[in-house]
């Protein structure tokens, strides 16, 4: 986002009519703003409810009416020194841990909100089209799509275009002036050519269906510019050499690691999508959650964020949950089923001899059963991410397991002495009697994907190309993650 530019003398004026047209009933709700702006615009929520009301507002619109001074020019713009320095030292301390850009973007998305808003209180009102003339006026190149966007929220049954050439004494004419105008100018500003022709239309209905289609062109460009450019950097920033094992006795170093693990799967997602989905991770965040679970249950990070990465496609969502899984694992009922106190198959006690400390971490609190269904247990995994990143290492674990009597074997689930070569199998991991070799550890590893995006039975209906590719995903980035395929992720048992 370039500097803003108005359409008026200065922005001084600008902000000064918009705060005098403010009306009762104008209120920002701070969950139609984007993630980023709405960071920054709660700064000036003082009274802590889900809106900006008329007082918060007249605040936020008199910060960046002041603002055109401060770099000690007063044009017809605001120049990121002045939004950045007035925000920071005139209105909160807060703003300085937000960049200019997502101010930037808090302001067009706020004020845009407040212009919609005074544009249909004058409509709706009585009619001097004067004033309504002079409330469109505001209306430019940046800020054309916000405002188009909120007029539909507030007015579900009649557009802008619709509600313009409605009012008495206006007609096509002031609809192509100031929707169409700006509308072409931000098509042309992204990149958009071949744009329709709005000089050429006199008919409301086909304006109306040729001004969404041309918003919603603007949209998958803007989109497409972003990652194009994200796109670019994955690629410049890819690293030349494999990533180092991750040490989790080194607790700065690890999160450091992890970050560049994350980093460098959300790049391989940019560059496969090339450039068609926008992903936003806090590496902060999944880095130091992933470290405290890995560190505290002596478990590779590696394979955490790998099966996170493959889950999310990329995304690493904080608080996901869909029928499918819940938790940044995604885990299932039907897999918490297999360790849950009472399970069939004497799973609960195979479970226990593969990490007793962690199974307890899981299902007890004071001795007594936290949770007193897997439902239960499965609805956490989504609110809590650390939590849900310890059920799905539980789980893994287990299907671990499994892959060894697979792989070294060749038993299948629900052949005869299948369960009780699971049961061995985890006793003799864990007392670190059963060796072995290397190659037999990476097809494990790679099995174990298999069986975790399914059934532990790869049955020819649920075994084709869902499970297969995500075994092949997970596997690609487990081996760019640099593990090292010696590590059994079950802890050897020390007495």
């Amino acid at each position: 986002m370039s500097e803003i530019e108005y359409n008026k003398p200065n922005c001084q004026e600008f902000f000064r009519e918009l705060k005098v047209d403010l009306g009762r009933g104008i209120k920002v709700r701070l969950d139609s703003l984007s993630a980023k702006a709405k960071e920054c615009a709660s700064i000036f929520n003082k009274n802590g409810d889900e809106y900006l009301d008329k007082n918060e507002l007249w605040e936020f619109l008199d910060a960046f009416h002041k603002a055109d001074m401060y770099g000690g020019e007063v044009d017809g713009k605001l120049s990121d020194k002045e939004i950045d320095n007035y925000l920071n030292n005139n209105v909160s301390s807060q703003f300085k841990k937000y960049s200019v850009e997502q101010k930037k973007q808090m302001l067009v998305e706020v004020y845009s909100k407040v212009l919609a808003q005074e544009i249909k209180a004058q409509i709706d009102g009585p009619s001097v089209n004067q004033r309504t003339i002079e409330r469109l006026k505001k209306i430019g190149a940046n800020n054309i799509l916000e405002v188009l966007k909120e007029y539909d929220r507030i007015s579900p049954n009649e557009t802008l275009a619709s509600a313009i050439d409605n009012e008495w004494g206006l007609d096509l004419k002031t609809v192509r002036k100031h929707i169409c105008e700006p509308l072409v100018a931000r098509a042309k500003a992204v990149g958009l050519t071949n744009i329709t022709n709005f000089d050429a239309i006199n008919d409301i209905n086909v304006m109306n269906k040729e001004i969404k289609s041309l918003v919603k062109q603007i949209e998958k460009a803007i989109i497409a510019n972003k990652n194009k450019a994200k796109n670019t950097n994955a690629t410049k920033t890819a690293p030349s050499k494999p990533l180092e094992p991750i040490n989790l006795n080194n607790k700065e170093k690890a999160i450091a690691q992890i970050k560049d693990l994350i980093q460098l799967e959300v790049n391989q997602k940019i560059i496969k999508e090339q450039g068609l989905k926008e992903y936003n991770v806090d590496l902060e965040y999944w880095s130091k959650i992933i470290y405290n679970v890995a560190k505290k249950n002596n478990f590779p990070a590696e394979v955490i964020a790998t099966v996170i990465s493959t889950e999310s496609r990329g995304k690493f969502e904080k608080h996901s949950g869909g029928k499918n899984g819940s938790g940044p694992m995604q885990v299932t009922t039907t897999a918490i089923k297999g360790f849950f106190p009472g399970a069939t198959g004497n799973w609960n006690d195979i479970a226990q001899i593969i990490d007793n400390n962690l199974l307890n971490d899981i299902l007890y609190k004071n001795g007594k059963l936290r949770y007193s269904t897997p439902s239960a247990l499965r609805d956490v995994c989504t609110k809590d991410d650390e939590y849900g990143i310890k059920v799905g290492v539980m789980i893994f674990e287990m299907k671990y397991v499994e892959a060894v009597v697979q792989v070294k074997y060749g038993l299948k689930p629900g052949s005869e002495g299948y369960y009780p070569k699971v049961k061995e199998v985890a006793q003799n991991l864990r007392s670190g009697t059963l060796v072995l070799t290397d190659g037999e550890k990476k097809k494990c590893m790679s099995q174990t994907f298999f069986i975790y995006n399914g059934n532990s039975s790869p049955h020819p209906k649920k075994s084709g190309s869902v499970q297969s590719n995500y075994k092949k995903e997970a596997t690609d980035t487990i081996n760019r993650s640099g593990f090292n395929f010696k590590i059994v992720p079950i802890k050897i048992k020390r007495s």
